[in-house]
């Protein structure tokens, strides 16, 4: 005997309607999972499925959801473009040189204001005042960097 009658179907359905209200309030992905769950219990018992087993496709259906839909979605609502702040923000800015850099002889540079210790990512290469130069790495307070090519050349 069916203590919630031939009708049980519009009892989940319900549920899952009650669940999507109350998951529009929390905007934690988590109800709305367990919505899923219920309406599939709703869809079990219009089938005719008895009441057990339209609890453990309602349980089945909210576990697997909440396992494996809410953290790809939570990835994608939350992922965006990485920011980079501090120091690690000037890698690959072009910069000039202000001082003669080589491996000998570290440089300076000019970033965004600030003056900082210059040092060629290739010990063999050497980079002259007025020279363009992009930032490789920064290490402590200093720049490693590489020389831009002479774009009149490549062509």
């Amino acid at each position: 005997m069916d203590p919630f009658g031939e009708q049980i179907w519009a009892t989940w359905l319900g549920l899952a309607g009650l669940l999507v209200v109350a998951e529009l309030m929390s905007l934690d992905l988590v109800l709305i999972m367990l919505a899923a769950g219920a309406a599939s219990a709703g869809v079990a018992a219009l089938v005719g499925a008895p009441l057990v087993l339209q609890i453990l496709v309602g349980v089945g259906v909210s576990a697997a959801t909440l396992a494996f839909v809410r953290p790809t979605v939570l990835k994608r609502l939350h992922g965006g473009p990485e920011i980079t702040m501090g120091p690690r923000s000037m890698i690959g800015m072009t910069v000039t040189v202000d001082q003669p850099i080589s491996a000998s002889t570290p440089g300076k540079v000019l970033v965004n204001g600030e003056i900082w210790t210059a040092r060629p990512l290739d010990e063999r290469e050497s980079m002259d005042v007025g020279d363009l130069v992009d930032i490789y790495d920064v290490q402590g307070s200093s720049v490693h960097v590489v020389k831009r090519p002479d774009m009149t050349e490549l062509g």
